[in-house]
């Protein structure tokens, strides 16, 4: 079983908690929770599990002090009863374990409350940092003192390495807790609207409800989508796995496309957006997607932070070599402390936090990174608080002249496609029965199945043309799943699409290798999907 399948199968576990624990299931810093009287084990991420040296088995279901001896001898215990108590975070920093190594090795707990659906602590969780290298050096600084007559001058600046490490450690820890806390916020707020939505539509029923219920729905989810969209550009930026797919396209339908993705935020607080720029003409080289997404940010920045009834402006041409696009707002500005820092990750978040706008802090920083993969740059200027602020993004044209003659833009459509034989495979019932009924209204022939060998059955008796293969299968995976298909020969010219909550290049890169046409990633683009079967009619 998966690991999202794994954490998803604990019913009990309230919807934020669970998404919480599928974010902390990939994180590189150890994390365990607790349950809050007894201390028993409740959840370990696999970066715990190697930090202690034993398996997630061999530790859920155990007290505390089993899993860590020296949390008996240490006071953490006592400070685990603190938090839970209290609901207030605390710190313990560089206690000493012997657990895995024989040298000793010191680690610093963070320990904050898990809330209940009464938003009373229920639990507690502990994310440990290794600060077996801060400690060291304070150790060696002492040792050296003690064995070295030292002058003043070298003493002073060794006890300035010390506080500086001492600093950063301790800012690194109050943005990892800023950040969990913003998070925390900015998950609720949708779950919160979906739960009223649902709610609503269960007790109501009129079609005005219904409506109104479906509109909220689908909004929050690309809200979800957009969020959890920027987290995985931000870490494979900083790892340095993103691949920009170059190519000469003319900006203006990419402008138009994006001012269409954050029109309901506009129409929502009733700005006024002011557009200047050719829709045709504006052809530059570069990664098309991208350049989307930098200005879907740029724009859902200046509609948050600009108070309702507010203007925007968006403006693009190509001047000297480079595609420069501006966006200017008459809003609440940035601040002189403020504007420096403002692209770097999480600045965002007090200002978010100040204006209820909302967000992680993390937009401004990819569309700084994003620029900067181009070779471009992205400016910011203001006046200061509530006067206002512009952002300047520019890219390096490319060599126009070289360009191939374009075809007209032409977005996704729902054009006529012939009925076609569809196999779903996800073993999310509720995920694969509204994917079969949207593809059944749509005038597909679906068949449903849950798990890699039915899908092999099902593929030999229906012979489909199209087959929606999820890649966190129970038992055989999704990868193995489409391996076993290729060899089929009900299956050889099939088009199989993978749809899985795993969207990073080294998944979309085993899907190929796996046999897998395309990579679609949770939640489905229905649109993306229309157009790919469109794809097959014509290729047919």
């Amino acid at each position: 079983m998966s690991a999202e399948v794994e954490l998803n199968a604990v019913e009990q576990v309230p919807p934020i908690q669970r998404l919480c624990r599928y974010l902390s299931e990939w994180s590189p810093q150890p994390v365990v929770a607790l349950e809050g009287t007894t201390h028993v084990v409740i959840y370990i991420n696999p970066a715990f599990s190697r930090l202690v040296g034993r398996e997630r088995k061999d530790l859920v279901g155990r007290r505390f002090s089993e899993a860590v001896p020296e949390g008996d001898e240490n006071g953490c215990l006592a400070v685990l009863d603190r938090v839970f108590r209290t609901g207030v975070p605390e710190n313990l920093v560089e206690q000493e374990h012997r657990q895995t190594q024989s040298r000793p090795v010191y680690w610093s707990y963070s320990v904050w409350a898990i809330l209940g659906e009464d938003e009373r602590p229920a639990g507690v969780m502990i994310q440990v940092t290794d600060a077996t290298e801060t400690a060291s050096f304070r150790k060696q600084s002492v040792a050296m003192n003690e064995a070295l007559i030292v002058s003043a001058s070298q003493q002073h600046e060794l006890a300035e390495i010390a506080g500086s490490l001492s600093e950063r450690l301790q800012l690194a820890v109050q943005t990892r807790d800023h950040f969990l806390a913003v998070l925390s916020h900015e998950l609720r707020n949708p779950l919160a609207a979906i739960r009223n939505a649902v709610t609503l539509a269960t007790l109501s029923g009129t079609r005005e409800d219904l409506e109104w219920s479906r509109d909220v729905t689908a909004r929050q989810i690309k809200n979800f989508a957009h969020l959890t969209d920027d987290l995985l550009d931000v870490s494979r930026v900083n790892q340095g796995k993103i691949q920009l797919r170059k190519e000469f396209f003319d900006t203006g339908p990419v402008l138009m496309h994006a001012v269409e993705v954050v029109g309901p935020i506009v129409e929502e607080l009733q700005h006024e957006l002011l557009l200047s720029f050719k829709s045709k003409g504006l052809i530059i080289e570069a990664d098309s997607t991208r350049l989307e997404q930098m200005l879907v940010n740029l724009l859902t920045n200046a509609a948050k932070y600009t108070p309702s009834g507010g203007r925007i402006q968006l403006q693009a041409r190509i001047e000297g070599g480079e595609f420069v696009c501006r966006v200017r707002d008459n809003g609440v500005g940035i601040s002189a402390e403020l504007l420096p820092r403002i692209f770097e990750l999480f600045a965002q978040a007090d200002r978010s936090l100040a204006r209820s706008a909302g967000g992680l802090g993390i937009g401004l920083t990819l569309v700084r990174s994003l620029a900067e993969l181009h070779g471009g740059t992205i400016t910011a200027t203001s006046g200061g608080l509530d006067k206002g602020s512009e952002f300047v993004l520019r890219l390096p044209v490319g060599n126009v002249s070289a360009a191939p003659i374009l075809e007209s833009f032409e977005g996704s459509s729902r054009g006529a496609v012939r009925s076609m034989r569809v196999l779903v495979v996800d073993d999310n019932e509720d995920t694969a029965i509204g994917m079969a009924k949207v593809l059944r209204l749509s005038g597909h022939v679906v068949w449903i199945v849950h798990n890699g060998v039915d899908a092999i059955d099902s593929a030999r008796k229906h012979e489909p043309e199209v087959v929606l293969l999820d890649i966190g299968l129970p038992g055989m995976d999704g990868y193995e799943v489409a391996a076993r298909l290729r060899q089929e020969e009900c299956c050889k010219g099939a088009l199989i699409i993978a749809v899985s909550g795993y969207g990073e290049e080294q998944a979309r890169n085993r899907s190929g290798a796996a046999g897998f046409d395309d990579h679609l990633v949770k939640p489905v683009n229905i649109e993306k999907l229309l157009a790919l079967l469109s794809k097959l009619k014509a290729r047919a």
